[in-house]
């Protein structure tokens, strides 16, 4: 079973999201499309993507909001959604249909229900859920031990795992949503340092350098003491 990326734009105009359907599609989707094999990486091809739309992001890697999986015929679809502040330029669709829409409209819109919950979340108007048992279904495995407390992180153990697999992956503006998220969990700074340790001996101890940082930023935003430890 094969997976695909996809990256997705949250963009937004006086209040309206701008979304786009093909002209024999009756679902409207997020403006975007596929990471493909000339692209540098998913920050960079976001950015070419929106380019190609007519839309200059002078930030695009710190607009990183979520990444949903979504099943389709044949693999999984990792869909990356981007939130474009301060963006310019004049969206076009490209043989699409395009339209802009209030944000109380989605629910009556024909649309993948995980996008719309998503789009939701990041406007604050919904939770973001937690696709983990989704993913494995769509992989056709079961999930170890479904509806077992005794087998399933907790959310702050599931916090301290993402920045240790975002701070491997070198997205410091993602990281440093998440370092905030997971002290909000109530994961302990020093557990947080510990992550980063983790990523140095796992991932390298340039991807440990470039994120304790990051960590550090945070931790001072938020009033919280730094650990003694460095990677």
């Amino acid at each position: 079973m094969s997976s695909r990326i996809h990256l997705a734009a949250i963009i937004v105009r006086e209040g309206r999201l701008l979304l786009h359907r093909e002209s024999e599609s009756v679902s409207w989707e997020l403006p975007g499309g596929p990471l493909l094999p000339e692209h540098e990486d998913v920050d960079a091809a976001m950015d070419a993507i929106l380019e190609t739309m007519g839309v200059h992001a002078p930030a695009v890697e710190e607009d990183f909001v979520e990444t949903i999986h979504l099943a389709r015929e044949g693999g999984l679809l990792v869909y990356n959604i981007y939130a474009p502040t301060e963006w310019t330029g004049e969206p076009t669709a490209r043989g699409l249909l395009a339209g802009w829409f209030e944000l109380q409209e989605l629910a009556a819109l024909p649309m993948e229900e995980r996008v719309r919950s998503a789009v939701l979340a990041a406007f604050g108007l919904g939770e973001r859920r937690d696709d983990a048992a989704e993913v494995l279904a769509a992989l056709g495995q079961a999930v170890p031990g479904a509806g077992d407390p005794d087998t399933r992180l907790d959310a702050r153990c599931r916090s301290i795992v993402a920045v240790g697999v975002i701070a491997a992956l070198g997205r410091p503006a993602a990281l440093r949503k998440q370092v905030s998220a997971a002290l909000d969990t109530g994961a302990s700074p020093g557990q947080l340092a510990e992550a980063l340790g983790v990523v140095s001996t796992y991932a390298g101890q340039a991807a440990a350098e470039e994120a304790w940082p990051v960590m550090e930023a945070v931790f001072a935003e938020r009033g919280v003491a730094m650990p003694g430890a460095t990677p």
